[in-house]
């Protein structure tokens, strides 16, 4: 075998041998946002339950190699799965997260007060764990608990918001469910066009959420959907 085939044999299997040990990298879990919601039915006054899930995750082998993201219960038996293609993408602050933005239970059930463990696995296989608690909720649900709103004048247009909270989120969507704008507000008169803007969004929005965050419980409570024109 001549010199220049033997160079090219080592180069040929030292780029194997990357592209190998490159195949095998375990995915990482840098950060785990979740948060409870309760949101209630301004029209029909009903409750529900959700909680959403996300991660700050990568893989040497790139973001694409990741797979799946399981949830687990050991107490009560309980196992979810989601996968990549599934996932929603939200970026704050330059971070990127990736998960799950409403996981439900059957029949509107709470999850159970514990801890959860989360598996994120890639598509060779190898996965790292991580873990939630999921605080229990102390108290009965009552409608008082939740910020609410309510509109003044159609021109402008003004909303009204009641609120238990020192502060609370107000979310407008578009009529594709895309949001278009969140403003933290205190309780009050708010006309939508002075909010920073406000023109652009008075034309576009279909349906407004409120939400508050209640420190005692851990969960956010939220009401809505508020449809344009009929509230």
């Amino acid at each position: 075998m001549n010199s220049s085939k033997i160079v090219s044999f080592a180069l040929l299997l030292s780029a194997l041998l990357i592209c190998f040990s490159c195949g095998n990298s375990i995915p990482q879990i840098s950060g785990v946002n979740s948060q409870q919601n309760y949101l209630i039915s301004p029209e029909t006054g009903e409750i529900s339950f959700y909680t959403n899930l996300y991660i700050n995750a990568d893989d040497k082998d790139g973001i694409e190699d990741l797979l799946n993201l399981y949830l687990l219960s050991d107490n009560d038996e309980l196992l979810w799965r989601s996968y990549s293609e599934d996932w929603v993408i939200r970026e704050q602050n330059g971070i990127e997260w990736r998960g799950i933005e409403k996981l439900v239970l059957a029949e509107n059930n709470v999850f159970s007060p514990g801890t959860y463990r989360l598996i994120l696995k890639d598509r060779a296989g190898e996965q790292v764990n991580d873990e939630i608690i999921i605080r229990p909720v102390s108290q009965d649900l009552d409608a008082d608990m939740f910020p609410k709103l309510s509109a003044s004048d159609d021109n402008p247009i003004t909303l009204v918001l009641e609120s238990p909270y020192q502060y609370s989120i107000i979310s407008f969507y578009d009529k594709s469910g895309e949001l278009l704008q969140a403003y933290r507000a205190t309780e009050g008169s708010i006309v939508i066009r002075d909010l920073p803007h406000g023109d652009d969004v008075s034309r576009k929005y279909q349906s407004v959420y409120v939400s508050a965050y209640n420190d005692s419980i851990g969960a956010a409570f939220m009401a809505g959907p508020y449809l344009k024109g009929s509230f």
